[in-house]
Parts: structure tokens; C-alpha cells; sequence
């Protein structure tokens, strides 16, 4: 007898049995025992499966009869587990929970959103990036039951990309502006355009954006008393940022000294009339945290 204590539950699998007909009966006969048996043991597992689902983490499990082969535990035949529920006898470490919820559940590889845009249909990843749109929470027809699904817009150094969230993810608590890292998405693809979707596994947390380099040219500047508003072209693609005056007004001073006597509008006027100079930006999020003239 072995007792099982739950610390993680995944989801259960479907193995598909095709039914061949055969002329001879006594292999029909041999078949026909044979999906009999099959069709029992299925049936104990389904009720197997059925007192798994309503386990939760630290719930016990006796396997009679169990077969132990590495890190599998296989329970005897036409057997089935009743669940009980709380443990308290048995201690399971913190770094033995980690590592059975890694075998039930492996980490998805990290990937950019621009990786991600060239990944092969159905692919398991991870993404990062800001949401830049939020749609409002729909409900869709899924084997003829109500789903909730959510649609939101990624961005990641400039790329961006689709992402749907299904059932319980979709009515997290998620807002525009927020950078976000999501789990085990899947790559779908429809009408020749890629986008990812939540699976069972997905979990969302919000993040640290990374730093980011544009590199680009100056089309448009507009300066306040305490930043300037300026649009960078950078791969024909425009951003606009708000740079610190002072930021500004320090590299301009490593062209031109008497920059630093400069008023406002003088300033502007020295940059404007150099418009298309190209410039060095390093971006954390919405906030230039450093600015460079090349």
C-alpha cells in the first residue's frame, strides 16, 4: 500500500481506441474480451480521475497493490482510489512540492513576442510585454457551453501580438499599461495570422519591464518647462517619448557650451532647426532613462 499526498494535479489526457472489425470471429472474440477488460479498467480510471478532481493539495491517496518504477506509482487493476481528505502526519518539504509540480507541469521556454510571431503553430511558450488593449470579456460556445474569453494586445520592443485568455484567466484583474509575463501559451494561428491563447497550465504575473534601446532620428519636438515631447523614427516605424529637460539640455551642452544660458524658447529653436539628428534612447517601461545625441 502506497499513500499518495497530493501536492499538484494536472489535467487528464484522452488516449483515443480505434475499433477494427475483423472477418474471423475468434479474433472477434479475442477483441471483444479484450475492449471488455480495456472498458472496465477505463471505467475505474475515470472514477479514479473523478474522486482526483475534487482533491486538493495536501489530501492523502492509498494505492493497493502499487507498482513503483522510478518516479511513476501505478495503482493495481480494476481498482478504485478513494481520496481522504487532510494529511497531517506526513510533511512534504517546500523543495519536494517544487519539484513535483515541475513534473506535472514543465516551464515553457521564454520566448520574444517577435519569436513568438515566427513559432510553429501550437507551440507551448512563455511571453512578456505590455498590454496596449483590453477588450471587454465575451462569452463564446464551446461544446455547447458558455465560455469567457478575453482578448488583449501585447507589445514588446515595437512587435505586438494577440492574446486570448480563457475561463478563470480572463477575469483577472489585468489594466492597459501593465507589463505581464503569461505562461504556457499556445500558438494559434488564424487567417494567416499568428496569436497565442491561455491553456489550463497558464498563469499571469505582472513584471519589471526590461530595458529597451531605440535608436533613431528626431522628426517632431515640443518643449515644456520641464520635458520635451519628441517622436523618434526608428525602422519606419514612429514612437513618440518624454525626455527630461534636463536630460536634453546636458547633451546639447556637449555640442554647445552656452546651450546651458539658453532660455526655453531658444533652445527649441537651436533643436528644431536641426531636426532629423539622430539620437540614443534607453527606455524602461514608459519612462527614458537615458537620452544620448548621436
Amino acid at each position: 500500500m502506497a499513500l499518495v499526498i497530493l501536492i499538484g494535479l494536472g489535467h487528464p489526457g484522452v488516449n483515443p481506441v480505434r475499433k477494427k472489425k475483423t472477418a474471423q470471429r475468434s479474433e472477434n472474440d479475442n477483441i471483444n474480451k479484450a475492449t471488455w477488460r480495456k472498458r472496465s479498467e477505463s471505467e475505474m480510471l475515470h472514477k479514479t480521475l473523478a474522486e482526483l478532481q475534487k482533491m486538493k493539495s495536501g489530501d492523502s491517496l492509498p494505492y493497493p497493490n502499487a507498482l513503483v518504477k522510478a518516479t511513476a506509482i501505478k495503482p493495481g487493476h480494476l481498482y478504485q482510489c478513494k481520496w481522504r481528505k487532510g494529511t497531517s502526519c506526513i510533511q512534504v518539504p517546500e523543495s519536494l512540492k517544487e519539484k513535483a509540480v515541475t513534473i506535472i507541469m514543465p516551464p515553457s521556454p521564454t520566448k520574444t513576442l517577435k519569436d513568438a510571431m515566427s513559432s510553429p503553430v501550437r507551440e507551448i511558450l512563455t511571453v512578456q510585454g505590455q498590454i496596449i488593449r483590453d477588450e471587454a470579456i465575451k462569452t463564446v460556445k464551446v461544446a455547447q457551453k458558455d465560455t469567457k474569453i478575453r482578448a488583449l494586445t501585447l507589445e514588446e520592443n515595437g512587435q505586438t501580438m494577440e492574446l486570448t485568455l480563457w475561463r478563470e484567466l480572463s477575469e483577472q484583474e489585468l489594466k492597459i499599461g501593465q507589463y505581464i509575463e503569461v505562461t504556457h501559451c499556445l500558438v494559434s494561428e488564424w487567417l494567416r495570422k499568428k496569436s497565442l491563447n491561455s491553456t489550463r497550465n497558464t498563469t499571469i504575473k505582472a513584471v519589471q519591464p526590461k530595458d529597451m534601446v531605440v535608436t533613431g532620428n528626431v522628426v517632431a519636438l515640443s518643449m515644456a518647462d520641464t520635458h520635451c515631447e519628441m517622436c523618434v523614427k526608428e525602422d519606419d516605424i514612429y514612437k513618440d517619448f518624454i525626455v527630461d529637460l534636463d536630460m536634453v539640455r546636458a547633451q546639447v551642452q556637449r555640442y554647445l557650451e552656452e546651450a546651458g544660458t539658453f532660455n526655453l524658447q531658444q533652445l527649441e529653436n537651436m533643436i528644431v532647426d536641426k531636426l532629423l539628428f539622430p539620437v540614443k534612447l534607453v527606455i524602461n517601461g514608459t519612462t527614458v532613462i537615458s537620452f544620448e545625441l548621436l
